[in-house]
């Protein structure tokens, strides 16, 4: 078995109490059946029976939150069930989050969401995202895609290259030619070119190309501010409110007020002032985006879905952008911690509303979103 895995995964640590953005609370959290029982073995230490907080559901137990925090959390937010019993006893979601993996056979690939704020702050203070590589004597059955599996994550690593190699090139050009490049890379493996290192240099040229004429055209300003605008409204209006989480319910209230009310010459001037906060960040935006890609751009199942995953991405930041719009406009200034709590509450909702993603994917298909014109309006 061989493992691929960010440098950041391995430095990951709990803040507990001093986290902003707790994964205690606005989660339908899970419990497995063993340890529910533990649970119920441990109620007198824990003070409370585990059929006052844990619900049956189907064939694993859901929490009962308490106006939307775990039951189990004591004054001072930290976990009762550590405290009183030790880390050993925390169910697989509780113990696991924000580690997660995605397997492709015979390689592993782990990463963290960036749903939990402490992981979003770690991309802040990296100088740039690495990789590492090992392999374990683990055996594991093999599903027959990993020549699937090289083949786009050879592509995933040029796009890396750009993403991180050439900082002085504009970010939104270089997630442009990103996307021409997969989308090359897509149209020659479909043709029947499925070793990458026989199409690298044709499909290098080819993004270095595009790089050229998202220049030479200035494609990024002769996007229509009023279509942007327009999108930014049907991005957001396809979250749900939350009355549980305060906090994110009043952030969507606040932006749909805005994109709502905003005339487009403010809506233009907004933005400009927005855009040169972000510059402050671009070296920031650059490793986050290259470690979104790697947790998810692939799909061994079908190649040509590696453009559709780059698009859901850039919807994913857009959303975040439009956020940190509505918010940049009532405080007159954008803060680090205003990135990293907006960025994880954009990607704790979308974790935990299937739903939402299922809308964004409709979204792609009705409108025939997969494409590089799109790709520019959501930059």
């Amino acid at each position: 078995m061989y493992i691929i895995i960010p440098d950041l995964y391995l430095d990951f640590a709990c803040v507990a109490d001093k986290c902003p953005y707790s994964c205690c609370k606005h989660w339908n959290i899970h419990m497995d059946q063993a340890t529910y029982q533990l649970m119920e073995k441990h109620e007198k230490e824990l003070g409370i029976k585990a059929s006052d907080w844990l619900v049956k559901c189907d064939d694993q137990y859901l929490f009962k939150m308490k106006q939307g925090f775990c039951p189990l959390l004591d004054e001072q937010g930290l976990c009762n069930v550590v405290k009183k019993l030790g880390p050993e006893y925390l169910c697989p979601t509780c113990n696991d989050f924000p580690r997660a993996k995605k397997s492709y056979g015979g390689i592993v690939e782990p990463f963290l969401s960036v749903a939990c704020p402490e992981v979003v702050r770690m991309i802040m203070d990296a100088e740039r995202i690495n990789f590492s590589f090992s392999e374990e004597t683990t055996e594991i059955e093999m599903d027959g895609k990993e020549s699937v599996y090289f083949f786009e994550s050879s592509i995933r690593s040029a796009v890396d290259d750009i993403l991180q190699n050439v900082p002085e090139i504009d970010l939104s050009a270089r997630l442009f030619a990103s996307y021409k490049l997969i989308e090359k890379s897509v149209a020659l493996y479909e043709l029947g070119n499925t070793a990458y290192e026989q199409i690298a240099d044709e499909v290098s040229d080819y993004a270095i190309q595009y790089l050229n004429i998202y220049y030479d055209y200035d494609l990024q300003g002769n996007v229509s501010t009023v279509s942007k605008l327009e999108m930014m409204r049907r991005t957001v209006r396809n979250f749900s409110r939350d009355a549980d989480n305060r906090l994110f319910d009043e952030r969507l209230t606040n932006v749909l007020n805005y994109i709502n009310g905003v005339t487009q010459e403010q809506y233009e001037n907004d933005l400009s002032n927005l855009n040169k906060e972000l510059d402050h960040f671009s070296a920031f935006f650059s490793r986050y985006w290259t470690y979104l890609l790697f947790s998810k751009l692939l799909n061994t199942s079908d190649v040509s879905k590696m453009k559709d995953n780059f698009i859901y991405i850039a919807m994913e930041l857009f959303a975040v952008k439009t956020f940190l719009l509505a918010q940049y406009v009532q405080s007159g200034k954008l803060e680090r911690d205003d990135i990293i709590l907006i960025i994880s509450e954009t990607a704790r909702r979308l974790e935990h509303s299937k739903a939402l993603e299922k809308q964004w994917y409709s979204l792609f298909e009705k409108n025939d979103m997969v494409s590089s014109a799109s790709l520019l309006l959501v930059l």
